[in-house]
């Protein structure tokens, strides 16, 4: 037992080391003055990245050496550098419409395998995404959230008080089967 003790120390106090060295890598990126010129090609890296990435900013952040915190802070600070990731993150979901409008209209080749072997391809549409394209592009006609009802004309419905509805529970229905009544 006393061993078990010793080797989950010893794996917790690595941890903690690990967590400390990299907290401290964190805090010397944040610290650690830039230069302009140097801040003025992190920002456009950062940019390309972003480009690349689609406008995903996490993906970007992992191709520079720059924290996300400090982008985040030249974005509050400077408006061109705000305009531009704005901009990247734009283009980058026209890419994400294009792909989508391609999967749902043009389709993708998928392969028909025989005995571990591809024998053919056919094309498979996303009618889901086609759904979406269509919600997005016409709103009025497809995507229709809420059911509206009106009274004659389009007038408001004309509500009536109800003052009273006495049940009579002794009362019975005739049977669907009784059609006489009797």
């Amino acid at each position: 037992m006393s061993k078990d003790k010793d080797e989950l120390k010893e794996q917790v106090t690595e941890q903690v080391a690990e967590q400390v060295d990299r907290r401290s890598r964190l805090d010397r990126l944040l610290c650690k003055p830039i230069p302009p010129a140097q801040r003025r090609q992190a920002q456009a890296d950062f940019i390309e990245a972003l480009l690349k990435h689609g406008g995903v900013v996490t993906k970007a952040v992992a191709d520079v050496e720059v924290h996300l915190a400090r982008l985040y802070s030249w974005r509050q600070e400077e408006p061109e550098f705000a305009a531009a990731w704005a901009e990247a993150v734009e283009i980058g979901a026209d890419k994400l419409e294009a792909e989508a409008v391609r999967r749902a209209v043009e389709g993708v080749d998928k392969p028909v395998t025989f005995q571990g072997e591809i024998t053919a391809t056919y094309k498979e549409y996303s009618d889901s995404l086609l759904q979406f394209l269509l919600k997005g592009a016409k709103p009025d006609k497809y995507n229709r959230q809420a059911l509206q009802i009106s009274g004659p004309g389009g007038a408001p419905i004309q509500i009536q008080r109800v003052e009273r509805i006495i049940i009579d529970p002794a009362a019975q229905l005739p049977d669907e089967d009784d059609k006489d009544g009797a």
